[in-house]
This record gives C-alpha cells, sequence and structure tokens, in this order.
C-alpha cells in the first residue's frame, strides 16, 4: 500500500485524450496507439492507492500501460527515476528500444544494465542525474543491490515485466526478486509505485495468492471476453498435426519398464516428481525418515528419465545427446543419483532403449521442412524447450535450403554440449531478432527465451515441439504472432497428448479463478 498517492491532476483529462493516439507532455506524438482498456487502466494505476500488477493476455501492449505510467511519473516528479526490471537481456534490449521511441527525454537517459556489463560501469550508470530510466535483469539489480553498488532511493517508478517469476513452482518467493522487492519496500520514497505485469500468474487460487503475498501487490485483470479488448487480441488457432512413429512408442515404453521394473517405481512420472519435492521439502526441514530417504533417492532417479522422456518429445538428435550425459552422470555424477543410474544403464531395458535411438527419425523435422518448403514466403516461429534440439533443427533446415536462424540464452557450461555451443549474448540475440525483423531469416528457432516479451508480429505461424503440460508457456507463446497458425505436430498415442490437455485445462482454469476474483474484489470495494 502506498500512503498519499496523487490523484490524476483534472487538467489531464484532456491531455490525455485523443483520436488515433495518446497525448501526453512526456509523449512523443503519434507514437502510442489509443486503446481505451489501455488508457483506463493506466488511470487507475494512477489514481488507486495500491501497488498491482495487471493480468492480460499476450499481444494487449501491456508494455504501453507501463510506458504510459512512466509518462505521467515523469510529469509529476520530473527528478525522478524509473526502474523497469525485465526477464531476459533481449526484453530489456526491446524496452529500451520502445521507450527512447516514445518518451520525450533524451536517449541517453534511457539505458540499460546487465550482467554484460563490467561492476565499474554499472555503478558509473546508477550515479546518472535524474531523469533517468533505467532497463535492466532480476538478477542483475539483485546482485548490486546485495554488493550496496545500487540503492533504488529516488526511483518513483518500478516496473516488474513478467512478474510470475517472483514465485517459484514451490510457491516460495523467487530468489532474484526477494530481495529488490524487500530493498525498495526499505528506501522507496512517498507517492512512489509498483507495476507488475503477467499473462499467467499461475494455474490455481494458491499459486495466484501465493504470488499476491510475495510481491505485495494486486491483482488487477484485463479480461479478454470485454468487447474493447477482444477486438485487440490476436485470434490464434491450433491446428495438431498426428504422426505415426512406432519406434518412439517402443522407446516410451522402454522408458516406462526401466521405472517400474528397474527402479520399482509404480507411480506415475508426474506423482514421482510431485512426491519428489514433497520429500525434499521433508529434508530441508529434517524430517525424512530412513525409507524415506531410500524413496527420495529412487525419486531423483525417476525424475533423471523423465528428462530422457522430454528429450524424446523433441527429436532423436536430442535424446541420444541426453542418453549419453545420462550415462555420463552414472560415472561421474553426484553420489546421490549414481547408483541409481549405473542400476539403470546395466539394465537390459536400458541398452536396448540406446540401440532403438539410432533407428528412430527426426519425422518433426522432416513434417516442418515440408510444409515451409510448400509457402515458400511463408515466415514463422519454433519453439522447442532443448537448447541441442534448436540447434539440431537450425542445422536441419540449413541444409534443406530454408533461411533459418536460432535465439538461445548465454549458457553455463555444464556438459559436454554445451562446451561447444556457449549460447548467445545480448548483442548476438538483438542482432538475430533485427535480421529476423528485415526478412533475413524466414525462420526462427528458439528456447524459452523467445517466450515471453518479445515482439515478433512478423511471424505468421508457429510450430510447438517438445509440448509440456505448462499453461504458462501456452499462454507466452501464442502471443509472439500476429495471428494465424500454431502447429502442434505430436506422436500419435504418446505422453505429449496427455501434457497438451493438461495445459489447455490450466488455463481455462486460471481465466475463470481470475474473474471470480475479481468479482469479489469488486463486491467489497462496493459494500
Amino acid at each position: 500500500m502506498v500512503k498519499g498517492l496523487l490523484a490524476p491532476p483534472k487538467q489531464l483529462v484532456d491531455v490525455w485524450k485523443g483520436t488515433k493516439h495518446v497525448k501526453h507532455p512526456f509523449l512523443v506524438p503519434g507514437k502510442v496507439l489509443y486503446r481505451k482498456f489501455q488508457l483506463k487502466t493506466a488511470r487507475d494505476i494512477l489514481s488507486q492507492k495500491k501497488d498491482v500488477y495487471v493480468i492480460a493476455k499476450t499481444g494487449l501492449g501491456k508494455t504501453y500501460i507501463g510506458l504510459m505510467v512512466a509518462a505521467e511519473t515523469l510529469a509529476r516528479f520530473p527528478n525522478s527515476k524509473i526502474v523497469i526490471v525485465c526477464p531476459t537481456v533481449g526484453i530489456a534490449v526491446q524496452t529500451q528500444s520502445l521507450y527512447r521511441e516514445c518518451l520525450r527525454i533524451p536517449p541517453n537517459k534511457v539505458l540499460v544494465v546487465t550482467g554484460e556489463d563490467k561492476p565499474e560501469k554499472r555503478v558509473m550508470i546508477y550515479r546518472n542525474r535524474p531523469p533517468l530510466v533505467l532497463c535492466t535483469t532480476p538478477q542483475c539489480l539483485s546482485n548490486d543491490i546485495k554488493s550496496k553498488r545500487v540503492t533504488l532511493r529516488g526511483v518513483y517508478l518500478l516496473i516488474v515485466d513478467e512478474v510470475h517469476h517472483a514465485t517459484t513452482n514451490r510457491n516460495r518467493p523467487a530468489k532474484p526478486y526477494n530481495p529488490i522487492f524487500k530493498h525498495y519496500n526499505r528506501v522507496r520514497p512517498a507517492n512512489s509505485l509498483v507495476i507488475g505485469f503477467t499473462a499467467s500468474p499461475g494455474p490455481d487460487k494458491k499459486k495466484i495468492l501465493q504470488l499476491t503475498k510475495h510481491t505485495g501487490l494486486e491483482p488487477v485483470l484485463i479480461d479478454p471476453e470485454d468487447p474493447s479488448v477482444k477486438k485487440h487480441i490476436n485470434k490464434v488457432t491450433y491446428r495438431y498435426i498426428a504422426i505415426k512413429d512406432e519406434k518412439v512408442l517402443e522407446a516410451y515404453r522402454l522408458i516406462s519398464q526401466i521405472k517400474t521394473n528397474v527402479l520399482g517405481v509404480k507411480m506415475t512420472f508426474a506423482r514421482a516428481e510431485e512426491r519428489r519435492r514433497e520429500l525434499e521439502t521433508l529434508k530441508g526441514k529434517r524430517q525424512l525418515s530412513k525409507q524415506e530417504e531410500a524413496l527420495l533417492r529412487k525419486l531423483l532417479s525417476v525424475c533423471s528419465l523423465l528428462h530422457l522422456r522430454q528429450g524424446l518429445m523433441h527429436d532423436p538428435y536430442t535424446f541420444r545427446t541426453r542418453l549419453r550425459s545420462f550415462e555420463r552422470a552414472a560415472k561421474k555424477g553426484e553420489k546421490k543419483t549414481r547408483i541409481g543410474r549405473k542400476k539403470i544403464i546395466n539394465s537390459i531395458e536400458f541398452k536396448t532403449l540406446k540401440e532403438l535411438s539410432k533407428q528412430i527419425k527426426p519425422k518433426k523435422f522432416e513434417l516442418i521442412a515440408s510444409e515451409l518448403k510448400q509457402n515458400p514466403s511463408l515466415r514463422c516461429i519454433i519453439f522447442v524447450n532443448a537448447r541441442p534440439a534448436a540447434r539440431y533443427l537450425t542445422n536441419y533446415l540449413i541444409k534443406q535450403g530454408i533461411k533459418t536462424a536460432r535465439l538461445v540464452g548465454k549458457s553455463k557450461v555444464e556438459t559436454i554440449s554445451q562446451k561447444v555451443d556457449r549460447g548467445m549474448n545480448r548483442f548476438e540475440q538483438v542482432r538475430t531478432i533485427n535480421s529476423f525483423r528485415r526478412g533475413r531469416f524466414r525462420v526462427l528457432v528458439g528456447t524459452n527465451v523467445l517466450n515471453e516479451g518479445l515482439s515478433l508480429q512478423e511471424a505468421e505461424r508457429a510450430y510447438l515441439i517438445g509440448f509440456n503440460s505448462s499453461e504458462r508457456e501456452l499462454i507466452q507463446r501464442e502471443g509472439r504472432i500476429r495471428g494465424g497458425e500454431i502447429i502442434v505436430p505430436v506422436i500419435r498415442n504418446s505422453p505429449e497428448i496427455g501434457a497438451i490437455v493438461r495445459a489447455h485445462r490450466k488455463r481455462k482454469a486460471m481465466l475463470t479463478i481470475l474473474r471470480r476474483q475479481e468479482r469479489e474484489l469488486a463486491d467489497v470495494l462496493n459494500s
């Protein structure tokens, strides 16, 4: 809660209004399109006495809502600083570009600070005189707060993009975000604001309430069913292509047999993962019995099998890479999982699986290449969940004569495969994105770096490979294209189909919960 928040000055009622574009003293004329719901949300945030996080579908222009609030903050407090926390370097650079283009302040007052900059340079950037807009990543800002290189004193607006990252999968405060919120609440000036933006706060009420608890922000939903909002939503249709592949199905069966026959675990992979998390929580509290410790060791091996199974969802190359990594970990990995893995690699089922992996063909790659050849002018994005898959697919499409680039994050060297591929720094990422926008490449293959925030409306189609049951991932990926088709190639009768059904079910449940919360909140305010 923010005390003493100023209401919007009366004269701004006319200043904000526009026919085609929003008018404001700190906005460049003709740059921000007038959308009623965006302007209403921005004005509500400024007039209400609370910090909020805005929930809106991807593609509805959440960034522009933050931009309008930033413009008004600079109008009210000319010597203020604004900090924008972005989940990735690519989004930070994109946000800097938008703010430089739309805000009426010198371009050298809108800067990006990331961990790639040396500490001395970061200190110099933080000490710039206001007005100042800083775009940074949570890891960089959190580390600099801990090292006392920076203070958020004098920051009148803190914007946290993709704020759902502030809560972990175990419903705990996320490490990079928690210190930022704690520090800012200690030093923030009067009349300051915190705004978060997300398209996917969580699949159930518990997750949404945890996000509110960990950030101190109240949810505000931009309802996609509202007529003023609905017309701005990109219409996306899904097309599922079933691929018959008996060898892949046999590989899935062998992995399940290893879990049941070799490790003696009869519960499903999903339940095994859930139980592992429960036991690790108890272990942290030192409440595990000897029997539970033995079960935890087994479940850690089951989760490593799950990692193998996810590789199989992508392509045979990624699957074979993970099989080799699995064998290396059995010999040189952590002691708590090494015994279980050794038992696995010595089993007949694993040896059969290894031989079978050499016979599996990349049928999903063949399907995508065939469709792209049939549509020579089509531009698309291909989402994968693994870095090796991005590399293999990019190389495969280039060999087929299709101009393709990949987009991945910067990696820490952990495995042999990563020693060859250290990922991409922020300059390489920006160069690749700009090249795609200019039409130098028809296809952009990316990992999770592509999921959030990046505006790639040049793409007319998207392909999803290695689908998982995350509703958040589903929502984020839908917003990356300007409408059109999202094609999901799946192996017929495989576990991938269940993951797709679960993701769509979770997304529907999340929207229902949020609408109910909005009604309950409105009833409380009106009573």
